[in-house]
């Protein structure tokens, strides 16, 4: 029963997923930020509330189910409501031709099939060790692995904030000819999201574990392996800032030396575990090794190259560009009070 909920959820929230795209693509970064994190209050509150009454897995899985309804009904609100954009559409009664649907469909499907194989390289690199780890460790290691696995992923998902933000504004300004704009969002992207990721991990060993120990003392998850896995993570995100720049030019160089450090990543893991009995430090040494050979560095060098960006250059635009949004949002804030 769970495993068909599940599935209905995923299913829905693929579908449904375009209309978070649409609200970034015209630049509702705040309302689609909201949206997430209304849902996904709910979906917490949910799985509690179930978990509480006794539904256990099922009452996870129709948290999961309730999180991409919610999430699909308010982004669509958000959508229509943009600057009149519900409005407008209506107007338009203009009926689009079979043939121009096609050539659409095979314009996207240029890049949408290896967009699809870097989905499956990234499920390779950063999930499948939790699988590999399950046949090889008792289940409290397996969970305790996941739950610092999660607690990386959310890290680095929360320290990338501007580098979601602005990946529209990079596209705009490469699609416009704005060197000096590129330099400065994407110094800006990278600085934040190295500053943030730090600071949060810092959060995370300092306040979250000790937290999670006096929660659930049967979990226990050591400082050293978080710290490991947070700088995994680190290195997946702050490698992603710079393929995200050659995305938004609509090219995907870097699918091959994705999908062969992924593969590598899982041979790797086996070969620490099974063979040498590494336990969960094999998985992580593991993930390090098939990302530092090449994708930890090459694609900042190549992107750097491309816009004629030297690291000085990232640390000052970054540090000016973050300054300059701290200062703007004081000023905000101070007006409003006033």
């Amino acid at each position: 029963i769970a495993w068909i909920i599940c599935s209905i959820a995923i299913f829905l929230n693929l579908y449904f997923g375009y209309y978070g795209s649409f609200l970034r693509g015209v630049g509702a970064i705040s309302d689609a930020n909201k949206a997430t994190v209304y849902s996904k209050a709910v979906q917490i509150i949910v799985t509690i509330v179930l978990l509480a009454c006794g539904f256990g897995i099922v009452g996870t899985s129709v948290a999961y189910l309730v999180y991409g309804t919610l999430y699909r009904i308010i982004a669509r609100q958000s959508f229509y409501k943009y600057k009149g954009i519900g409005d407008r559409l209506k107007e338009v009664k203009n009926i689009i031709p079979i043939e121009e649907i096609k050539e659409m469909f095979w314009t996207v499907w240029h890049n949408a099939w290896r967009e699809g194989i870097v989905s499956l390289a990234n499920y390779l690199a950063n999930q499948a060790t939790t699988i590999i780890c399950s046949l090889y460790m008792p289940l409290t290691q397996t969970g305790s692995y996941s739950l610092a696995v999660r607690l990386g992923m959310a890290v680095a998902q929360v320290s990338s904030a501007m580098y979601t933000a602005n990946q529209p504004v990079l596209q705009s300004a490469y699609i416009n000819n704005d060197k000096a704009k590129m330099k400065k969002k994407m110094s800006l992207i990278v600085f934040s999201y190295t500053v943030l990721d730090i600071a949060d991990m810092l959060l995370v060993v300092i306040v979250g574990l000790p937290l999670l120990r006096l929660i659930r003392p049967e979990t226990v998850v050591s400082t050293s392996i978080m710290v490991a896995i947070g700088f995994y993570q680190f290195i997946l995100k702050f490698r992603n800032c710079y393929t995200s720049y050659f995305s938004c030019t609509n090219r995907i160089p870097y699918i091959k030396a994705f999908l062969i450090s992924s593969i590598g990543c899982v041979v790797l893991s086996f070969i620490f575990m099974g063979w040498f009995h590494y336990g969960v430090w094999g998985l992580i040494v593991a993930q390090i090794i098939s990302q530092g050979i090449y994708n930890a560095w090459a694609w900042m060098v190549k992107a750097h190259k491309e816009m004629d960006l030297s690291a000085q250059e990232t640390i000052f635009y970054g540090w000016r560009e973050t300054k300059q949004i701290i200062e703007g949002f004081l000023k905000k804030r101070s007006k409003r009070n006033v």
